[in-house]
C-alpha cells in the first residue's frame, strides 16, 4: 500500500476514535443529567436522552430497574466505556 493508503487509514481512525470519545461523551453527559435531576423537559436534555438511548445498545437494562439513577449511571457508563474500547480497538487496526 501506498502512503495515500496509510493517510486514508489515518484519518479514518481518527474519525472512528473521534465518535467514541463523542459518544461516551454524550452517555457521561447524560448520566450527570439524570444524577442531578434535571428538568426533563428541558430541549438539551431531552435531545441528550435521544441520543444516550440510541447508543446505549444492550448496555441500558444490565442493572434494573433501569429508571433507578444509580443503575442508570452503572448502565450508560458501561456503554460509554465500551464505545471507547471498542473504538479504540478498530482504530488501531486501521492504522
Amino acid at each position: 500500500m501506498g502512503s495515500g493508503g496509510k493517510k486514508s487509514g489515518g484519518v479514518l481512525s481518527t474519525v472512528i476514535n473521534l465518535f467514541g470519545v463523542l459518544t461516551a461523551l454524550v452517555m457521561v453527559v447524560h448520566v450527570l443529567l439524570v444524577l442531578t435531576k434535571a428538568n426533563t423537559g428541558n430541549v438539551f436534555f431531552t435531545i441528550v436522552e435521544k441520543w444516550a438511548n440510541l447508543l446505549v445498545l444492550w448496555w441500558g437494562n444490565v442493572f434494573k430497574p433501569v429508571d433507578a439513577p444509580g443503575n442508570v449511571a452503572l448502565n450508560y457508563l458501561l456503554a460509554a466505556a465500551f464505545w471507547l474500547l471498542v473504538t479504540r480497538i478498530v482504530a488501531r487496526i486501521l492504522r
